[in-house]
């Protein structure tokens, strides 16, 4: 019996997890911009235009997205939840907006 209540508890929280996580239609996404030259200018592709190719290149759900900048490389951070259930980070080159994965 114990057993069953401690299934049935994952279960739940899994399914608050997911809930969450699912946008609502014309729901804006929390968008974090870390891009630590201040200057987004130069990027090709824009944080928005990532996330969009993200979208139609795996048909999962946004979750979270991020733009960094290190050692002068421009890299956007698409979080997803596919239709399996499975969270997976996408990496997309600003300049060229190639997906890398």
């Amino acid at each position: 019996m114990s057993r069953l209540r401690g299934f049935a508890a994952a279960v739940l929280v899994v399914a608050v997890a997911v809930g969450a996580a699912t946008p609502v239609p014309g729901e804006r996404l929390p968008v974090a911009n870390h891009d630590a030259s201040g200057s987004g200018t130069q990027n090709r592709v824009s944080l928005g235009e990532a996330v969009s190719r993200v979208q139609r290149a795996t048909g999962a759900t946004v979750i979270a997205a991020e733009t960094r900048t290190r050692n002068g490389e421009t890299i956007h951070y698409v979080k997803v939840l596919s239709r399996q259930g499975h969270v997976r980070v996408y990496r997309v080159d600003a300049r060229s907006g190639r997906i890398i994965r």
